[in-house]
């Protein structure tokens, strides 16, 4: 017996829900647009500090519980994004504005070995430089590059001062991967070297592409 007064229990509960749910949808029906003025009426008119505050807590309860979601980080980068295109030209004069104001800060910043790291490796991505096997990060090409003093090649001391004997960064122009730590003297050298033997094998590839064509004339005469 008390099972199925348990039954019935639920079966009552059940139909109590679906019956208010069929009765709010047929009211929202009927009245549908007394209801939606009374939100704009509402909407319209402004908030209280409790309310102001009741929202900010629910907002930053919800951001816990979701900040570390891959959907809540793709979603806060796109509204950032829709965010920046919008206000493009008043960040643009915002950063103008800053970067005129704070010309010490700017040129103390650009002295520091972070700045000069993410300089150099700009200007090598630029190039383009690929890595090689050796040194899979750019980080690691770049530590190489700062600890030599001297030229890989010929051996000489490099100069920061001057432009005769600078450090350079050695790259295969055909491939694009890194070979040494050169000075611009030995750079120089290399790159006509490369030019040189570019050249060379192009022809020899136009000799064997002509060699049957020889052997035809001379067989078919």
């Amino acid at each position: 017996m008390e099972i199925e007064e348990e039954i019935l229990d639920c079966v009552n509960d059940m139909l109590e829900k679906i019956v208010r749910k069929v009765y709010k949808q047929r009211y929202y029906e009927k009245n549908r647009e007394e209801i939606l003025k009374k939100k704009k009426e509402e909407e319209k008119k402004p908030l209280t500090e409790e309310q102001k505050q009741k929202q900010r807590e629910a907002v930053r309860k919800h951001r816990e519980k979701v900040k570390d979601t891959d959907h809540y980080k793709e979603q806060v980068k796109s509204n950032n994004q829709k965010a920046r295109e919008k206000n493009r030209e008043k960040l643009n004069q915002q950063c103008k504005e800053w970067y005129y104001k704070n010309q010490e800060l700017v040129k103390a910043y650009r002295r520091t070995p972070v700045a000069i790291r993410n300089r150099i490796i700009s200007h090598w991505k630029e190039y383009p430089v690929k890595l090689n096997c050796d040194f899979p990060s750019w980080e690691e090409l770049y530590g190489n590059y700062s600890l030599k003093d001297n030229c890989e090649l010929c051996g000489e001391k490099f100069y920061s001062n001057g432009r005769k004997n600078n450090k350079n960064l050695d790259h295969n122009h055909t491939t694009g991967y890194f070979r040494w730590v050169v000075c611009s003297k030995c750079n120089f050298k290399l790159g006509r070297t490369d030019k040189y033997f570019n050249n060379v094998m192009r022809e020899l590839k136009f000799i064997f592409n002509l060699k049957p064509v020889f052997r035809t004339i001379l067989n078919n005469p």
